[in-house]
């Protein structure tokens, strides 16, 4: 993984984060619901299982509760197009599309590269995501 990917990441994660209705509470100006913790186990799951089935789960069809795990990959595919980590072209598409194509019939170095990038997004994602309260913390002092 790159730090200077990442820096360079966190203003888009940052910007899209700030305009996305379905992660963030406009009301409260925090977390919904079950984002945050998604958004934390992204990466330790693909470290677990690999990117593939990751990225399958998070699409997976879910009750509403757990909605959050789609809002959260398409965050991280959102963040890789603006960054310009992939072509505009798969603005309207999904991340596992995205995954199919360009890492399918790839070599094992190109499919290392895109699997780093997808990192990096993800590791700007969280970095963005915790400059926000999560309203499920019970943590917080009330004054």
């Amino acid at each position: 993984m790159n730090k200077k990917n990442v820096d360079k990441l966190i203003p888009y994660a940052i910007a899209i984060l700030d305009t996305n209705d379905k992660i963030i509470n406009r009301q409260t100006g925090k977390i919904k619901g079950s984002c945050g913790s998604h958004m934390k186990a992204f990466g330790p799951a693909i470290r677990q299982a690999s990117i593939l089935k990751t990225i399958t789960f998070y699409y997976k069809e879910q009750n509403d509760e757990d909605k959050g795990r789609e809002y959260i990959a398409e965050y991280v595919k959102d963040v890789m197009v603006a960054g310009k980590m992939v072509n505009e072209k798969y603005k309207t598409k999904d991340l596992l599309t995205v995954y199919i194509e360009e890492a399918g019939a790839k070599t094992i170095l190109e499919k290392r590269l895109f699997n780093q990038r997808i990192l990096e997004a993800i590791v700007a994602c969280k970095l963005a995501l915790i400059t926000y309260k999560d309203e499920k913390d019970k943590s917080q002092v009330k004054l």
